[in-house]
């Protein structure tokens, strides 16, 4: 007598199509994996740059408020480098500290081209107007955009000799590497 319950097990065939399909199912799951890292890390490096330019928007602000008004006090359009702007701008601030009458520097914000190392928006300080000694560039702000206000001379693009005093707006633009642009408007009390 013949047993009709045949032991029965995968064939070549059923091994290959499982391996076939079980390669496609982790090769989509292995680039979804790498494109999530990959747009994180994107996103990632958009927060840093969006927070450092909002930094430096901030401390631009503060020192161009403690501008007196009989303050130096220079705003040069430098051209522009495809769509973004190279501008500068340099200021004198009395600093004052605690029970001491104050130090007075010149700050200079300027782009700086160059090596990627070596470019993006520079700090300068010192202690008299000219070259002062500058900072490291902030190579995830690629841009800068000034623009320059008061009452009697409304909007210009510069603010130089001609013009007497300090402006009592200005606002300013940053482009991050990304391309993104965060902008500003930073009253100068000193500008009236």
């Amino acid at each position: 007598m013949k047993s009709s319950a045949r032991k029965r097990g995968m064939t070549l065939f059923e091994i290959l199509t499982a391996l076939a399909i079980l390669g496609v199912v982790s090769g989509v799951v292995y680039k979804t994996v790498v494109d999530s890292m990959r747009v994180w890390r994107q996103g990632e490096a958009q927060v840093i740059a969006w927070q450092a330019g909002t930094r430096m928007l901030a401390r631009i602000g503060r020192e161009l408020r403690a501008v007196s008004p009989d303050s130096f006090f220079r705003g040069s359009n430098s051209g522009q480098a495809g769509d973004v702007e190279k501008d500068s701008i340099e200021f004198q601030i009395m600093e004052r500290g605690r029970g001491s009458p104050g130090s007075e520097y010149f700050l200079r914000y300027s782009i700086v081209d160059g090596e990627p190392a070596r470019r993006g928006l520079q700090r300068g300080v010192n202690k008299s107007p000219g070259e002062p000694a500058a900072t490291a560039p902030m190579g995830s702000i690629t841009g800068l955009d000034l623009k320059y206000y008061r009452e009697d001379t409304g909007w210009t693009d510069s603010w130089g000799e001609n013009e007497q005093g300090v402006p009592e707006l200005v606002r300013v633009s940053l482009h991050l590497e990304d391309g993104e642009k965060i902008t500003t408007m930073t009253h100068i009390p000193a500008g009236r």
